[in-house]
């Protein structure tokens, strides 16, 4: 429904009614009233000259001119300019109450009866100018100083943007530092071949400021689409004419307050029509169904035989030590006999688990050869307390360390269905924390212990994507690393 008058200002500034009722001190059905029509605001009430400031002061709060933009577009030859405070207020007065002057704004935007909406709009063309405007969002957004809502909509294929994965890491880098700061970021994707891309956006993904969805709908093998926003401040739209070809891609950042309000209700349109990928657990839900999230990898109800499992994790965890080692690393861990002997018990049930999923699944875990060369090079390793593997903190000697890989390397020996793949490269935007468990068109878990979130998608289609990704990692890594005998030799030798 359209909104005239004061009803559209308040809309296009993002007021609610309870701010505006508070601040001019009447009810707030009175507002809503005012916004919907049913009433008309009062020029010779008391509180008229106070919805007037009001205005203006949220107007100045945005910092993008929306007033200014908006009574310049409707009133005033492209050479003219608003300059003043007076000026301001006699607009938004002319415009509150005019309203054949609100229909022919209407009239305006919708290009009807011949009238048109000017606004300027810088363009990008090329994949390296849609960058740089991508990043340009970034840094209006990094120099706010309340943090607000950014809105991060992808429609197609984007490996093309990994490009080595520099400005992907980059790009993934100052969001999370907005995300870090306060910033509410909600990413929204259409297609499942999306999952290369989602693995760089992972520290993203996990934050606990970050809402991820999928929405299907969109005809997504025929074009390339961003749909970034900045909440009340800036638009990027970036196109490309398919999803294969980069002979025409284009950006286009708006800032003025009419692309801002259209691009903002199809973005909530969008949201609305979409469906959140993850379930999350907090630290409160993990502490209270550690026990189930534990067990659900090695529920014979949930996990189908001869299948492959992924794992990918920046950090050895421990379960796969033997008895006698992990208790070694528990007495110089922990001081107290009872804690020891509890998380001791706990351990021998977890690994018991684990086993068992040998037999019934094939397991390829990936790890880093820089990491494992880093991690042995240090005196002592540290691992922090791990609710959903179920470890307290710990702490492993060089020695240790060295007998675990001794026995990490008899194990990939001896059991068929456990692989282990090494890698040169890495997913440079992954932090240390995150770890994936991925259950080929089953079930996938990613945690952050970082954050001490879980998260854990029931997506088939998404779920498959990223299981193929892993697949093919694999399948493309040199024989030599993930050949059993070498992989146990070098683990031998760290």
């Amino acid at each position: 429904m359209k909104s005239y008058g004061i009803g559209f200002l308040i809309d296009l500034l993002k007021i609610s009614s309870k701010q505006m009722a508070q601040y001019v001190n009447v009810d707030r059905t009175l507002v809503s009233k005012w916004k919907t029509g049913v009433r008309k605001l009062d020029v010779n009430a008391l509180y008229f000259d106070k919805v007037l400031e009001f205005l203006i002061h949220k107007n100045n709060e945005l910092g993008i001119n929306s007033l200014e933009s908006l009574f310049s577009s409707i009133y005033l030859d492209n050479s003219d300019k608003i300059n003043s405070k007076a000026q301001l207020k006699k607009y938004i007065k002319r415009f509150i109450l005019n309203n054949d002057t609100s229909e022919n704004f209407y009239k305006k935007v919708s290009n009807l009866d011949g009238y048109s909406y000017i606004a300027s709009v810088p363009i990008y063309h090329g994949l390296e100018s849609k960058k740089k405007a991508m990043m340009s969002l970034l840094e209006v957004a990094s120099r706010e100083e309340t943090p607000t809502k950014i809105t991060f909509i992808f429609v197609g294929v984007f490996d093309f943007l990994i490009d080595k994965s520099e400005f992907l890491n980059n790009w993934v880098k100052k969001v999370k530092e907005l995300l870090d700061k306060g910033f509410k970021v909600e990413l929204i994707y259409s297609s499942y071949s999306i999952s290369n891309f989602f693995i760089y956006l992972c520290p993203i993904a996990v934050h606990k400021n970050c809402k991820v969805l999928s929405h299907t709908n969109f005809i997504s093998n025929r074009c390339n689409l961003l749909l970034h926003i900045l909440h009340n401040k800036m638009v990027l739209y970036g196109f490309s004419e398919n999803a294969t070809s980069l002979s025409n891609t284009f950006a286009y950042i708006f800032t003025d307050p009419v692309s801002l309000l259209k691009y903002s209700i199809m973005a909530e349109n969008i949201v609305k029509d979409s469906e959140e990928t993850f379930f999350t657990y907090n630290s409160e839900l993990i502490s209270k169904q550690g026990n189930k999230i534990r067990g659900f990898a090695n529920n014979e109800n949930n996990i189908k035989k001869n299948n492959t499992i992924f794992y990918y994790n920046k950090t050895i965890l421990p379960c796969l030590m033997s008895d006698d080692l992990y208790l070694d690393v528990l007495s110089n861990s922990l001081t107290c006999q009872e804690q020891i002997n509890e998380e001791f018990l706990r351990f021998k049930t977890i690994k018991d688990k684990f086993f068992k999923t040998f037999e019934n699944n094939k397991v390829i875990r990936f790890y880093s050869i820089k990491d494992l060369l880093n991690i042995s090079s240090q005196d002592y390793n540290s691992y922090e307390k791990n609710e959903v593997f179920s470890y307290p903190n710990l702490v492993l000697s060089k020695k240790q360390f060295k007998q675990y890989m001794n026995q990490l390397s008899d194990l990939l020996l001896n059991e068929p269905n456990v692989h282990i793949c090494l890698y040169l490269d890495d997913f440079e935007a992954l932090v240390s924390s995150i770890f994936f468990w991925c259950q080929k068109n089953e079930h996938m878990f990613i945690f952050d212990n970082n954050s001490y979130k879980l998260r854990y998608c029931k997506d088939i289609s998404f779920i498959a994507s990223i299981s193929n990704l892993f697949e093919k990692k694999y399948l493309n890594t040199f024989e030599e690393f993930k050949d059993k005998h070498s992989v146990a030799k070098f683990l031998k030798d760290l």
